[in-house]
């Protein structure tokens, strides 16, 4: 028998048929692959995580996903992955961090080919920008 990550529905209903091809697609949405590093300095947002002291880049302006509701974020274990920079749980859980703190970060970065300029929020003309350059 073969098995899937997605939930399936045993209803032979249409509708709930429906449902379930609107669920699988969500959740078969695949990352956007990293920009390339333009010649441009890419906004970057620098936080710490309050429970762990380690560092996170956000970049508020790079989606992370199709839609554009995630940004792309960086740090030293994992490296890339997804962020949602305007949401108030992120801001609880975080803190911005020291520039002692963004040194070795920064430094990573632009080893990789990153040009950095640092900002301290996103406005909402950013995340509209980032959902805007979302391919859906």
């Amino acid at each position: 028998m073969k098995t899937t990550p997605f939930p399936i529905l045993l209803s032979g209903d249409p509708q709930h048929a429906a449902i379930q091809a609107q669920a699988v697609s969500r959740l078969k949405r695949q990352p956007v692959k990293p920009a390339p590093m333009a010649e441009d300095e890419t906004p970057v947002i620098f936080r710490t995580f309050k429970s762990l002291g380690e560092v996170i880049a956000l970049f508020p302006s790079i989606p992370y996903d199709r839609a554009g509701a995630f940004c792309m974020s960086y740090m030293h274990t994992g490296q890339h992955g997804a962020a949602s920079p305007m949401g108030s749980e992120f801001a609880r859980i975080t803190r911005p961090a020291s520039p002692e703190e963004i040194a070795p970060l920064a430094a990573e970065l632009a080893a990789i080919g990153y040009k950095l300029r640092p900002i301290s929020r996103v406005s909402f003309a950013m995340d509209r920008a980032r959902r805007a350059s979302a391919s859906l």
